[in-house]
């Protein structure tokens, strides 16, 4: 196991949360704790961190990594569309800031018996948890050539899903496929060579799409951040980072319905849902363009942070990273 875990935009999430002595927050998916580290650093001498993750590996990792801030944190062994129902039996009703990190951690791709890399020959296994009863063995050789190409498209957005399921269920007739390498060996013959990306492994999108299916990772997405929002006190801010774009799209989708006084249809007059706008979203700067006479500099607002050069240079696992923050009103 990796014992280096580099969190994805620590700059941005510690200045956007700004930790401050004597308040609460909330990291959803504490993973190898290097968010929650510098947010417990930047709360002395007595903020307060929960931390929620769904893998007892990463938590046992965690707390020896927390172990100096003894007693200003806790953490939690669950999955974070609970996190109304955690901060309850811990007689918390509201914190300052909460942090959504939806990225696999260095633990878990690192880690050889997860079965989440498709460079290291392992098991076909795939989940957060241990505790989970289905794992991607079971969705790839299990399920009919229908639901699996279906997966494959919906969550990998992978154009080539139906010759990919097609070659699945032929090599799984002759053999239970098992292994990470044998699946990605599949893959890799079932796209054109001519298709292949220069940026990005030709069997990412495939084993994006079997792990989210395998910890159902995208299904309560939006009641996560509802809950979320609910949970900040004001001015509390939320932070989500998203790495593909089916889990921007709902992230996106629901933040501007909580920024929003009304919903209803467009072709409605009056307004109906009585929905009240429960925050705003945070903009930022845009990177500084020149424009074509190179002689003034263009500034511009955007919703959402991506990493620098640098750190996509020293973390290439960031790359994909993206960042939006919601501030309760």
């Amino acid at each position: 196991m990796s014992l280096i875990h580099k969190p994805v935009l620590l700059e941005e999430v510690v200045g956007i949360l700004n930790p401050m002595d004597k308040r609460a927050y909330l990291d959803c998916t504490v993973g190898g704790a290097g968010h929650a580290l510098s947010i417990l650093e930047s709360s002395k001498p007595d903020g307060y961190l929960i931390g929620i993750d769904t893998d007892k590996i990463a938590l046992k990792y965690s707390k020896k990594r927390l172990s100096k801030y003894e007693g200003r944190f806790v953490l939690v062994n669950d999955r974070y569309e609970n996190l109304s129902f955690i901060l309850e039996n811990l007689h918390i009703e509201k914190v300052d800031g909460i942090l959504i990190d939806l990225g696999l951690s260095s633990l878990q791709i690192d880690d050889p018996d997860r079965g989440f890399s498709f460079k290291k020959n392992a098991d076909l296994d795939m989940r957060f948890s241990k505790n989970q009863h289905l794992k991607a063995s079971d969705i790839v050789n299990d399920l009919p050539y229908d639901e699996l190409q279906n997966i494959i498209h919906l969550y990998g957005e992978e154009r080539w899903s139906k010759r990919i399921a097609k070659n699945i269920v032929i090599k799984r007739s002759q053999a239970r496929i098992e292994s990470t390498l044998e699946l990605s060996e599949i893959i890799k013959g079932s796209i054109p060579r001519k298709f292949w990306s220069n940026r990005i492994d030709v069997s990412t999108k495939t084993f994006q799409a079997i792990r989210i299916a395998v910890n159902h990772e995208l299904e309560k997405l939006d009641e996560t951040i509802r809950a979320a929002c609910d949970r900040l006190n004001s001015n509390g801010r939320l932070i989500v980072i998203s790495y593909h774009s089916l889990e921007d799209r709902i992230v996106k989708n629901i933040f501007k319905e909580l920024s929003t006084d009304c919903i209803c249809p467009p072709q409605i007059p009056t307004c109906i849902c009585k929905h009240e706008k429960k925050a705003k979203i945070l903009t930022f700067d845009k990177r500084i363009r020149r424009s074509k006479n190179e002689k003034s500099i263009k500034r511009g607002k955007q919703k959402f942070l991506t990493p620098e050069q640098d750190e996509i240079k020293n973390n290439p696992r960031s790359r994909s990273a993206k960042l939006r923050a919601l501030e309760r009103i």
